[in-house]
Protein backbone atom coordinates (compact mmCIF):
# COMPACT_ATOMS: atom_id res chain seq x y z
CA UNK A 1 0.00 0.00 0.00
CA UNK A 2 2.83 2.41 0.77
CA UNK A 3 4.38 1.79 -2.66
CA UNK A 4 1.10 2.56 -4.40
CA UNK A 5 0.76 5.80 -2.45
CA UNK A 6 4.35 6.75 -3.29
CA UNK A 7 3.85 6.06 -7.02
CA UNK A 8 0.61 8.05 -7.04
CA UNK A 9 2.31 10.92 -5.26
CA UNK A 10 5.16 10.97 -7.77
CA UNK A 11 2.69 10.89 -10.68
CA UNK A 12 0.73 13.75 -9.11
CA UNK A 13 3.92 15.81 -8.71
CA UNK A 14 4.94 15.16 -12.33
CA UNK A 15 1.48 16.09 -13.60
CA UNK A 16 1.59 19.29 -11.53
CA UNK A 17 4.97 20.22 -12.99
CA UNK A 18 3.82 19.56 -16.56
CA UNK A 19 0.61 21.56 -16.05
CA UNK A 20 2.56 24.46 -14.54
CA UNK A 21 4.97 24.45 -17.46
CA UNK A 22 2.18 24.33 -20.07
CA UNK A 23 0.33 27.16 -18.31
CA UNK A 24 3.51 29.23 -18.18
CA UNK A 25 4.09 28.81 -21.92
CA UNK A 26 0.43 29.59 -22.65
CA UNK A 27 0.50 32.70 -20.46
CA UNK A 28 3.68 33.92 -22.14
CA UNK A 29 2.10 33.47 -25.57
CA UNK A 30 -1.08 35.31 -24.54
CA UNK A 31 0.97 38.17 -23.10
CA UNK A 32 2.95 38.43 -26.30
CA UNK A 33 -0.22 38.45 -28.42
CA UNK A 34 -1.72 41.13 -26.14
CA UNK A 35 1.38 43.28 -26.47
CA UNK A 36 1.44 42.89 -30.24
CA UNK A 37 -2.27 43.72 -30.37
CA UNK A 38 -1.47 47.06 -28.73
CA UNK A 39 1.23 47.69 -31.32
CA UNK A 40 -1.20 46.80 -34.11
CA UNK A 41 -3.75 49.28 -32.79
CA UNK A 42 -1.18 52.03 -32.42
CA UNK A 43 0.40 51.47 -35.82
CA UNK A 44 -2.54 50.59 -38.05
CA UNK A 45 -5.73 52.21 -36.76
CA UNK A 46 -5.25 55.55 -38.52
CA UNK A 47 -4.06 53.89 -41.71
CA UNK A 48 -6.90 51.41 -41.97
CA UNK A 49 -9.80 53.53 -40.81
CA UNK A 50 -8.94 56.94 -42.25
CA UNK A 51 -5.84 57.34 -44.38
CA UNK A 52 -6.12 54.47 -46.88
CA UNK A 53 -9.85 54.97 -47.58
CA UNK A 54 -9.29 58.72 -47.95
CA UNK A 55 -6.35 58.25 -50.32
CA UNK A 56 -8.30 55.66 -52.31
CA UNK A 57 -11.02 58.25 -52.87
CA UNK A 58 -8.72 60.36 -55.06
CA UNK A 59 -8.26 57.63 -57.66
CA UNK A 60 -10.36 58.16 -60.76
CA UNK A 61 -10.21 58.28 -64.53
CA UNK A 62 -9.77 61.59 -66.33
CA UNK A 63 -11.46 62.69 -69.54
CA UNK A 64 -8.79 60.85 -71.54
CA UNK A 65 -9.60 57.62 -69.62
CA UNK A 66 -6.25 57.65 -67.81
CA UNK A 67 -5.94 56.54 -64.21
CA UNK A 68 -5.12 59.57 -62.06
CA UNK A 69 -4.95 60.45 -58.38
CA UNK A 70 -2.97 57.41 -57.27
CA UNK A 71 -0.14 59.50 -55.78
CA UNK A 72 -1.88 59.89 -52.41
CA UNK A 73 -2.51 56.15 -52.10
CA UNK A 74 1.06 55.34 -53.14
CA UNK A 75 2.38 57.77 -50.51
CA UNK A 76 0.10 56.23 -47.89
CA UNK A 77 1.22 52.70 -48.79
CA UNK A 78 4.85 53.75 -48.47
CA UNK A 79 4.11 55.25 -45.04
CA UNK A 80 2.28 52.07 -44.04
CA UNK A 81 5.32 49.99 -44.97
CA UNK A 82 7.61 52.37 -43.10
CA UNK A 83 5.40 52.29 -39.99
CA UNK A 84 5.45 48.48 -40.11
CA UNK A 85 9.23 48.17 -39.78
CA UNK A 86 8.92 47.10 -36.14
CA UNK A 87 7.45 43.83 -37.38
CA UNK A 88 10.36 43.25 -39.75
CA UNK A 89 12.33 42.30 -36.65
CA UNK A 90 9.63 41.05 -34.31
CA UNK A 91 7.42 39.13 -36.76
CA UNK A 92 9.26 38.76 -40.09
CA UNK A 93 6.66 36.41 -41.59
CA UNK A 94 3.88 38.93 -41.07
CA UNK A 95 6.05 41.80 -42.29
CA UNK A 96 7.05 39.87 -45.42
CA UNK A 97 3.42 39.16 -46.35
CA UNK A 98 2.38 42.74 -45.68
CA UNK A 99 5.30 44.18 -47.62
CA UNK A 100 4.56 41.89 -50.57
CA UNK A 101 0.90 42.93 -50.70
CA UNK A 102 1.75 46.62 -50.40
CA UNK A 103 4.37 46.29 -53.15
CA UNK A 104 1.92 44.54 -55.49
CA UNK A 105 -0.59 47.39 -55.20
CA UNK A 106 2.11 50.05 -55.54
CA UNK A 107 3.47 48.34 -58.65
CA UNK A 108 0.01 48.13 -60.18
CA UNK A 109 -0.68 51.81 -59.53
CA UNK A 110 2.69 53.00 -60.83
CA UNK A 111 2.69 50.86 -63.96
CA UNK A 112 -0.87 51.85 -64.88
CA UNK A 113 -0.68 55.58 -64.15
CA UNK A 114 -0.58 56.69 -67.76
CA UNK A 115 -2.43 53.78 -69.29
CA UNK A 116 -5.72 54.41 -71.06
CA UNK A 117 -8.57 52.32 -69.66
CA UNK A 118 -11.63 51.96 -71.86
CA UNK A 119 -15.05 50.70 -70.79
CA UNK A 120 -14.88 47.49 -68.79
CA UNK A 121 -11.13 47.99 -68.21
CA UNK A 122 -11.98 50.79 -65.79
CA UNK A 123 -14.19 48.48 -63.74
CA UNK A 124 -11.46 45.85 -63.76
CA UNK A 125 -8.92 48.43 -62.56
CA UNK A 126 -11.16 49.61 -59.71
CA UNK A 127 -11.83 46.00 -58.72
CA UNK A 128 -8.12 45.16 -58.77
CA UNK A 129 -7.31 48.14 -56.54
CA UNK A 130 -10.14 47.24 -54.15
CA UNK A 131 -9.02 43.60 -54.00
CA UNK A 132 -5.41 44.56 -53.34
CA UNK A 133 -6.46 46.89 -50.52
CA UNK A 134 -8.63 44.12 -49.06
CA UNK A 135 -5.63 41.77 -49.17
CA UNK A 136 -3.57 44.30 -47.20
CA UNK A 137 -6.37 44.64 -44.63
CA UNK A 138 -6.66 40.84 -44.41
CA UNK A 139 -2.93 40.39 -43.74
CA UNK A 140 -3.07 43.01 -40.98
CA UNK A 141 -6.21 41.48 -39.46
CA UNK A 142 -4.66 38.02 -39.40
CA UNK A 143 -1.51 39.44 -37.83
CA UNK A 144 -3.59 41.22 -35.20
CA UNK A 145 -5.39 37.98 -34.35
CA UNK A 146 -2.11 36.07 -34.16
CA UNK A 147 -2.91 33.91 -37.19
CA UNK A 148 -0.35 32.97 -39.79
Amino acid sequence: MDIVSLVLSIIAILVSIVVAFVESVREYRLSRIGLEAEYFKDIYKEHLVYKIPNARGYIKFDSANKLIGSDKLIDELQQLRKDSLYFQYNNPTFYGKLKQNIQELENYLVTNESRVFVGEDQTIAYTRIKDDIENIYRVISKGYLGKK
